[in-house]
């Protein structure tokens, strides 16, 4: 029985979906449980959740939040860095996948701010921080009180990103730690 393909149009207006319905995705196929019945669908699940699992590693693509458990196919994914991690490991997508990752407002994969095609999996650590602590939803240029403090950064890193690294956490919120701020509380 072949596969039926997916509604591209529905699938492209998510921006979340589960692990096993992105991994179909990534082969052309409507997600569907029979699929994993062939060798192509189960490897790259089996591959998806092994770097799930990696302990204090949680890719960028996988949704934060306490629900979420290490190598779950029914994990929530945030599809754009989930295909863009596809991507970066070397797997074949569908042309219409890549119509679709192309329309999204997410940097291309291989163009990484600011350190272009290198990654790794402290650097997306550094980069989830910097987009959570950093980005116009919590920080105002012009009210330096809104500046998250280090210990904030260093706590959302070890229970939203499962970052197990005293020393890690402390190094990425020193890095993101805007130049010249005063040390200590900040008023709102």
């Amino acid at each position: 029985m072949e596969a039926k393909k997916p509604n591209w149009d529905y699938w492209g207006k998510l921006k979340t979906a589960k692990l096993f319905e992105a991994v179909c995705l990534t082969l052309g196929v409507a997600p569907a449980a029979s699929v994993f019945n062939e060798p192509p669908a189960w490897q790259r699940l089996d591959i998806a959740k092994n770097h799930m699992a990696a302990v204090g590693n949680r890719p960028l693509w996988v949704k934060a939040g306490p629900e979420q458990r290490a190598g779950d196919p029914e994990a929530q994914v945030i599809l754009a860095d989930f295909f863009g991690w596809a991507i970066d490991i070397g797997w074949t997508l569908p042309p219409e996948l890549l119509a679709i990752a192309s329309r999204d407002e997410q940097p291309a994969p291989g163009s990484r701010w600011p350190w272009g095609a290198h990654h790794t999996q402290l650097l997306g650590h550094l980069e989830a921080a910097a987009i959570r602590f950093w980005g116009a939803d919590y920080y105002d240029p012009a009210d330096k009180g809104t500046a998250p403090q280090n210990k904030d950064i260093e706590k959302w890193l070890e229970t939203e990103r499962e970052l197990d690294s005293d020393a890690m956490r402390k190094a990425i919120a020193t890095i993101l730690r805007l130049d010249g701020l005063p040390t200590g509380p900040r008023s709102k």
